[in-house]
C-alpha cells in the first residue's frame, strides 16, 4: 500500500467519523426537542 493510498484511507475514515458524530448530535437534538414539545420540560 502506497503513502497516497494510506492517506486516502485515513482521510475517508476521518470523514466517516465526522458524519457519525453529526448523526449522533442530530439524534440528541431531535430527542430533546421532542421531549420539550411533548412534555414541556428540559432535562439538565
Amino acid at each position: 500500500m502506497g503513502a497516497v493510498s494510506l492517506q486516502a484511507d485515513v482521510s475517508e475514515a476521518n470523514v466517516k467519523a465526522r458524519r457519525a458524530g453529526r448523526r449522533q448530535n442530530r439524534l440528541h437534538v431531535q430527542k430533546a426537542l421532542m421531549e420539550f414539545l411533548l412534555l414541556g420540560r428540559v432535562n439538565p
